[in-house]
This record gives structure tokens, C-alpha cells and sequence, in this order.
């Protein structure tokens, strides 16, 4: 299934009332995407789309997806918490602006709730 709407759609579906759907993106705003452009497509062959936030919310509500949050996914954090350093890592995210977030953050995830 290639198109993004009929995999949410079909996420939807299968998902049962108040279940959570966590789902990561590309981040469209990322350094290293800014700086190689259409290279990066190039060297990522798995990403096939290219989602600003709205278009996500949209797409996601379009579904039966309800409230989205929009949670940046920095580089290495989800390391050490995969290695148990889960308190580490939310304390080094809580040094970093917020605002550079979604800059330095190769992937971006949507969380939503089925309505």
C-alpha cells in the first residue's frame, strides 16, 4: 500500500475506538534535507513522502484521527532510551530550544487518537 490516505485509512479501521496510532515521517525541515535537497530522496529510497505538519494533521483527521501531537525525534535520543537511559535522554532533549527541535531531528512523529 503506497498511498499515505489509505494506509491511515486502513489504520483507522483495524485500530478500535480509542486506540492510539504512532506513526514517524520524514522531517521536512531538517538540516541535512535543507542542505542535499532532492539528493536525500536519493539516499533514502523508503521515503516516498513528504509531509509538513497540516498536511499530516489533515490527513490523519481525514482518517478518523483525532488531536494529533507532533513529537520532533532527535538524533540519538531514541538510542539511549532503547538502551535504558530514558530519563537521559529527556533530560539532554530538555537542553535543547524547542524551536530548533524540529531542525536537527531527522524524523518526525504523529500520535492520534482513533475517534
Amino acid at each position: 500500500m503506497r498511498e499515505p490516505a489509505s494506509l491511515l485509512g486502513e489504520c483507522a479501521r483495524v485500530l478500535r475506538a480509542g486506540g492510539v496510532l504512532a506513526v514517524a515521517v520524514p522531517s521536512p525541515w531538517t538540516l541535512s534535507m535543507l542542505w542535499t535537497g532532492d539528493r536525500y530522496y536519493a539516499s533514502h529510497p523508503e521515503h516516498k513522502h513528504e509531509f509538513s505538519p497540516r498536511a499530516l494533521r489533515r490527513l490523519l483527521g481525514e482518517a478518523g484521527f483525532a488531536r494529533p501531537r507532533f513529537i520532533p525525534d532527535p538524533p540519538g535520543a531514541r538510542k539511549l532510551a532503547a538502551v535504558g537511559l530514558f530519563p537521559l535522554a529527556m533530560a539532554a532533549l530538555r537542553l535543547v530550544p524547542l524551536a530548533l527541535l524540529p531542525r536537527i531531528a531527522p524524523a518526525l512523529w504523529a500520535v492520534a487518537g482513533r475517534a
